[in-house]
């Protein structure tokens, strides 16, 4: 009787230590904004209309370009996506959120169990699913501190690939994981500085809360996988191609 009491319990406490682990997840809303140099954006643009939206695209970005997106996170797995709706008005920068859309069109998804994050691209009328290790931080912590949403945020910087990110985590929340491809600091990554060329981009949560139910991710194991070298090759390969058939329309012309 004692040994079936034993196994009841040791059973019942699995049970509660696999829903806490595994039936709910962290829910975090940033807002994403995008500052963007007037005077670099404007050498994009044509000198013949130049000196006709350089009033409004100025104006436009004194009030800066914001997106949303939306991070699920379990203790294994996350998702990371874009929530932002476009304005179909025709304003000078929304080229720029449309780029965007295009770019993360697709989420980024974390497995941390398998070291693995997926992403995928759409190109030549198809999706390729990159598959890469979770790029490894080597996060330099430093010991000023400030408050986010109430909570104590740490100051933190390190590099994901080649970009430099300076970043802000809260060890109040024990999610070792953040935005886009970052993760890995001793709790929730709650604002994110880092560029992408010529645009500095700054993540901040704005909302965090707990669901109680199970982490859903679309399942990608029957899709075909490309390593982001492999990716980059493709996306190389196509832009030539579509060069070259413009210069053929040229030349016939």
């Amino acid at each position: 009787m004692k040994n079936q009491i034993l196994l009841f319990f040791l059973l019942f406490v699995s049970a509660t230590m696999y829903s806490q682990k595994e039936e709910k997840f962290l829910n975090v809303e940033y807002k994403v904004q995008l500052d963007v140099d007037p005077e670099i954006l404007l050498k994009t643009v044509p000198a013949s209309v130049r000196s006709q939206i350089e009033p409004s695209l100025r104006e436009e970005l004194s009030k800066g370009i914001f997106a949303d997106y939306i991070l699920k996170s379990s203790n294994t797995k996350s998702v990371f996506e874009y929530k932002s709706k476009i304005d179909n008005s025709q304003s000078t920068t929304s080229f720029i959120l449309k780029e965007l859309e295009r770019r993360d069109k697709y989420p980024y998804v974390k497995d941390f169990s398998n070291n693995i994050y997926i992403k995928g691209y759409d190109l030549a009328n198809k999706i390729f699913y990159v598959k890469e290790n979770l790029p490894k931080i080597d996060w330099k912590i430093a010991k000023e501190s400030t408050t986010i949403l109430g909570l104590k945020a740490i100051e933190a910087t390190g590099k994901v690939d080649s970009i430099d990110v300076h970043v802000w985590y809260t060890p109040d929340i024990k999610y070792k994981d953040g935005p886009f491809q970052q993760s890995g600091l001793p709790g929730l990554i709650v604002k994110s500085e880092f560029y992408v060329g010529d645009i500095k981009m700054t993540a901040t949560a704005t909302n965090i809360e707990i669901i109680n139910k199970p982490l859903e991710i679309a399942d990608t194991k029957s899709k075909k996988f490309y390593s982001k070298a492999e990716f980059e090759k493709q996306k190389k390969e196509f832009e030539l191609r579509q060069r070259e058939y413009a210069s053929a329309g040229v030349d016939k012309n």
